[in-house]
């Protein structure tokens, strides 16, 4: 049968009506839906993978791993040991703000002692974690691991300080002391100077560790930077020196 013309006029103004709705509910949802940020997991504002890239901070590509040239215990007194690992980020240009770390000491095969730890990590830099006063309970640590947790990798690209070792002398009497002297090279005082010193027998095996944190140096000026340790230290016949300023912050 066909539709009534009072049918057709009220089907007509449904329509009409329901289009409406359906704009004005549209509109609604589209005026309060959440802005695209760097955070929502979505790929939404020109970026060139989710969430990175584009409008938001640098992708990262395939980081390398971190190396872990060696990690071992070094005794202070009984019971009491310091630890340390020389580490190498390889990667050009990925860091991170901070990484934590857990530094393991061992009696043979044993767990005796751990300890926990944060630091920053710069792109490509070679640079020692150091850890001291690990309490083993007279027991004696006969090796030292390091684990470090995942690394949530950015990228950055600060220009390292232009810090230069000028010299670095070692002297055995009466106690272990090296001497560390520092140039900044540069037209402006550079802050918080991390400064690690490792000694090596012949073989090239650490055998003394230690570090020091510098507040500053003022521009074009040196800085003596002195290292001791309880007892001499005979076997030593090389020293390195690493430096490093936080380049992620």
């Amino acid at each position: 049968m066909a539709l009534s013309w009072v049918f057709k006029k009220q089907l007509k103004i449904f329509i009409f009506l329901a289009v409406i709705l359906f704009a004005i509910v549209g509109g609604v949802i589209y005026y309060f839906r959440p802005a695209p940020s760097c955070f929502d997991n979505k790929l939404n504002q020109n970026e060139e993978r989710i969430d990175c890239g584009g409008e938001c901070e640098a992708c990262v590509i395939d980081p390398k791993n971190l190396i872990v040239s060696w990690a071992r215990p070094f005794e202070v007194t009984p019971g009491i040991y310091d630890a340390a690992a020389l580490i190498e980020n390889p990667n050009l240009y990925y860091g991170s703000q901070e990484i934590e770390y857990t530094f393991l000491l061992y009696s043979d095969n044993v767990l005796i002692a751990s300890k926990d730890g944060k630091t920053f990590l710069n792109p490509r830099e070679k640079f020692m974690i150091f850890e001291s006063g690990i309490l083993t309970k007279e027991r004696v640590a006969t090796r030292a691991t390091i684990e470090i947790k995942e690394v949530k990798w950015k990228k950055f690209d600060k220009e390292r300080a232009n810090i230069l070792v000028s010299s670095k002398t070692f002297d055995n009497a009466p106690n272990g002391l090296v001497k560390v002297v520092l140039r900044n090279q540069t037209l402006f005082s550079i802050k918080n100077v991390f400064v690690a010193v490792i000694l090596n027998d012949s073989a090239g095996n650490a055998i003394g560790v230690s570090t020091s944190k510098i507040n500053e140096i003022s521009a074009e000026m040196t800085k003596d930077v002195y290292f001791t340790w309880r007892s001499p230290i005979q076997l030593a016949s090389s020293t390195e020196v690493y430096l490093r300023t936080n380049l992620t912050e």
